[in-house]
C-alpha cells in the first residue's frame, strides 16, 4: 500500500487486515534486531493507517491475479479486499479500478464480480466518481455500472470494448461527469457504440466525452443536453453531421473538442454558430476546407467545398482558445476568426502559409505554430499587432532565406514575453530588445547546429530560468560563461553532457546549474 494521507489509499490485498500477532511473527523471522524493530515499526504504521477514514480509493488489480486459479488464496483476498473496503465504505466518494493487460482473461473474470459488487455498495453510500480503467483482455460487463439512485457524480469508462451504452447511466439522476472511451479499433468494427440516444435522457450532465465511440451520423440526441458545458467528440469518424440542427440548444457550451476526427470532418458544421458561449475550440487533426475528391480516385476532379469554416463562426466572440494544427489544407487564418477579439491562444500546423493581419492579434496571448518553414517576413512582421503575447513557439523558422538569419524584429520588440521557442530555427544572432526584459524559458535547440557563436550573442536575460540547447555545435568553456554572466538567474540547461567540453561542464557544476538530458518544450 502506498498513501499520500488518509485521503487517498492505493490497497495492497491483504497487508492492511493483519492483525498484530501475525506481524510481530513477520517481525520474529527477520534475523537483525534492528531489522526485526524497522519492520515492527513499518507494519504497524501501516496498520495505524489502514484504519483511517479514507474518501479516495485505487484498486490496481495485478498483485490479485497471480492467486486467480488458487481458489483458497485467491477467496482470502477477496475477502480481505471486501471487508476492508465495507468498513469504509461509508467515507470513500471515490473508486478507481484499473484492469491489468498482461493478466489471462480467466484472471481478470475471476475478478469482476467482486468489482461489481464493490461499485453497487459504495454507490448506495456515497460514491460519487467512478473510475474504470480497462485492457483489450477484459471483457465489458454492464453490472459494472451501478444501478440508480445513487449520488455518483462522475463516471469514466476508458479503454473498454462496449457494444452498447449501459442502460443503467439512465438511472444515475446526479450524473454530471461521463467520459467513455472504447478501445481503438473495436467500435469501427461494431460500426459504432449502440444506444447513443439513450444520451437524452442524461439532463444533468455538465461533461460529456466519447472517444473511439461513433462510426456514423453524429449523434443528435445531444440536443437534450442543454446544461453541457464541455463536449468532447475527439477521435471519432462520423459519416455525416446532418440532423445536427438540433446541437443549437447547446447555447451553454463554453468548450468543444472536435480533434483528430480526420477526413469526416472537411467541414465545420453551421450549428456551431449557436454556441455563442464557446471559450475553446479544438479542430486540429481534422481536413477542413480538404477538397471533395481529395481522398478519392486520384484521377477524379477536386472540387473545393465552398466554406470549410462558415463564415457564421464569426459570432463566436467569447472565444478564446483555437487549435487548428493538423488541417493540411487550412493555408492562412479563416476569414470567420479573424475578428475575434477574445482570442487569447492560437494554435496552428505546418500547412499554414503565414499569419494574417486582423484584430484576432490584438488580445493574443500564446501563439503556436508548429512549423514555420512557409512563412514569409510580413507573416513575423503582423506579430507587432500582437503586444500582449507571452507565450510564441516559432519552430522551423526560414525567413528570409534558407540560411541563417537575424531574429526578426516583431520578435524581440515583444515587452511581455516569458517563454520563446525557436527551435530548429538557424539563427545568427539573439538581439538586445524589450523581450530581454521578460522571457523566463528559451528553446533554440538545433538553432546552432555548426557554431557556438549564437549563445555568445544572448544579450542580458535577468528572469531566464530555463534553456534547452541540444542539438547544437559543443559548447566550449567561453560559451558557458557568457550564458551565466547574462542569465543570473539560470536553473536549467537542457543539454547532452557530450555536447560541452569538460570545463564547460564544471563552470556549470559549480553554479549548480542542473543539466537535463530529458526536457519537455510543453506549450
Amino acid at each position: 500500500m502506498t498513501s499520500s494521507g488518509p485521503s487517498h489509499s492505493t490497497f495492497a490485498p491483504g497487508l492492511l487486515s493483519l492483525p498484530p500477532d501475525l506481524l510481530l511473527a513477520i517481525a520474529t523471522k527477520v534475523s537483525s534486531q534492528l531489522d526485526r524493530v524497522k519492520l515492527s515499526m513499518a507494519c504497524r504504521a501501516f496498520q495505524a493507517i489502514s484504519l483511517s477514514c479514507f474518501t479516495e480509493l485505487e484498486v490496481d488489480l495485478e498483485d490479485m491475479m497471480g492467486a486467480a486459479f488458487d481458489r483458497r488464496t485467491a477467496m482470502i483476498q477477496q475477502h480481505s479486499l471486501r471487508s476492508w473496503v465495507m468498513r469504509r465504505r461509508h467515507s470513500i466518494r471515490s473508486l478507481s479500478v484499473a484492469f491489468p493487460g498482461n493478466e489471462s482473461l480467466e484472471g481478470n473474470l475471476c475478478l469482476m464480480p467482486l468489482i461489481c459488487a464493490l461499485a453497487a455498495t459504495l454507490a448506495e453510500t456515497g460514491l460519487q466518481r467512478l473510475r474504470y480503467t480497462f485492457t483489450c483482455e477484459v471483457p465489458w460487463m454492464d453490472a459494472l455500472v451501478p444501478l440508480g439512485p445513487s449520488p455518483l457524480r462522475e463516471l469514466t469508462i476508458c479503454d473498454c470494448h462496449l457494444p452498447e451504452l449501459p442502460q443503467a447511466l439512465t438511472t444515475l439522476p446526479c450524473l454530471t461527469s461521463l467520459e467513455i472511451g472504447v478501445c481503438q479499433g473495436f467500435a469501427e468494427h461494431l460500426g459504432g457504440v449502440e444506444g447513443m440516444g439513450e444520451l437524452s435522457r442524461l439532463t444533468n450532465l455538465r461533461s460529456l466525452a466519447l472517444h473511439h465511440a461513433a462510426f456514423g451520423a453524429a449523434p443528435g440526441s445531444l440536443s437534450a443536453l442543454t446544461r453541457l458545458t464541455a463536449l468532447d467528440l475527439a477521435h471519432n469518424v462520423f459519416t455525416s453531421f446532418e440532423g445536427v440542427e438540433g446541437w443549437s440548444t447547446l447555447t451553454s457550451l463554453a468548450r468543444l473538442d472536435l480533434s483528430s476526427c480526420e477526413e469526416s470532418l472537411a467541414q465545420v458544421p453551421d450549428v456551431l454558430q449557436h454556441f455563442t458561449s464557446l471559450r475553446t475550440l479544438l479542430l486540429a487533426g481534422n481536413n477542413i476546407d480538404a477538397p471533395v475528391d481529395a481522398f478519392g480516385d486520384e484521377f477524379g476532379v477536386e472540387q473545393q467545398h465552398p466554406q470549410g469554416v462558415p463564415l457564421a463562426l464569426s459570432a463566436l466572440r467569447q472565444l478564446e482558445e483555437l487549435d487548428l494544427r493538423g488541417n493540411y489544407f487550412v493555408r492562412q487564418m479563416p476569414q470567420a476568426f479573424l475578428g475575434l477579439t477574445s482570442l487569447t491562444r492560437l494554435l496552428v500546423g505546418p500547412s499554414f502559409g503565414g499569419l494574417a493581419a486582423g484584430p484576432y492579434l490584438a488580445n493574443l496571448q500564446e501563439l503556436y505554430v508548429e512549423d514555420g518553414w512557409h512563412f514569409q517576413p510580413s507573416d513575423i512582421g503582423v506579430l507587432s499587432a500582437a503586444p500582449r503575447l507571452r507565450r510564441l513557439s516559432l519552430r522551423h523558422l526560414r525567413v528570409p532565406t534558407q540560411h541563417a538569419t537575424p531574429l526578426p524584429a516583431a520578435v524581440w520588440q515583444l515587452q511581455h514575453l516569458t517563454y520563446l521557442n525557436l527551435s530548429k530555427s538557424q539563427l545568427t544572432s539573439f538581439p538586445e530588445g524589450p523581450y530581454t526584459a521578460s522571457l523566463q524559458e528559451l528553446c533554440a535547440d538545433g538553432c546552432a547546429p555548426r557554431s557556438a557563436a549564437l549563445m555568445q550573442t544572448l544579450p542580458a536575460f535577468p528572469l531566464l530560468r530555463h534553456v534547452i540547447w541540444a542539438d547544437n555545435s559543443k559548447l566550449p568553456l567561453s560559451a558557458v560563461r557568457h550564458l551565466l554572466a547574462q542569465a543570473p538567474g539560470l536553473k536549467v540547461l537542457g543539454v547532452r553532457e557530450d555536447a560541452m567540453t569538460a570545463p564547460a561542464r564544471k563552470a556549470l557544476s559549480a553554479a549548480h546549474i542542473e543539466t537535463s538530458t530529458t526536457w519537455t518544450q510543453s506549450f
